[in-house]
């Protein structure tokens, strides 16, 4: 009996040493995708923190962007309202009238003087 029982602790000794060895493998995997998590963790909340910052920035743009439109939509109307002015006449008919005759007054007396 003492020679079964050595070849059943031989088979059992190559068998605990490969299970040994699966569990030092499923270890390694373990702790590797232990770092990968943990790497990815530490880049979700880098990327979440460029996303807050890029958000910030979209909406700072946004708003300056809004505030260049209501400047020129102003100064289109400005220029509307200075451009019709100044395509109607400036002064009226009887205004005509009298600067041309003020302006004859004028050149009359500066004539009288020469």
């Amino acid at each position: 009996m003492d020679y079964q029982q050595i070849g059943a602790e031989s088979k059992t000794l190559p068998d605990q040493e490969n299970v040994e060895a699966e569990i030092k493998k499923l270890w390694d995997k373990i702790r590797k995708a232990s770092e990968v998590i943990f790497m990815l963790r530490d880049e979700i909340q880098t990327l979440k923190t460029e996303n807050s910052e890029l958000h910030q920035k979209y909406e700072d743009l946004k708003t300056a962007s809004d505030s260049r439109y209501q400047e020129l939509a102003r100064i289109r109307a400005e220029y509307t309202r200075l451009a019709s002015s100044l395509s109607e006449e400036t002064f009226s008919l009887q205004e005509k009238e009298a600067l041309k005759n003020r302006i004859s007054e004028l050149i009359a007396k500066i004539n009288s003087h020469l």
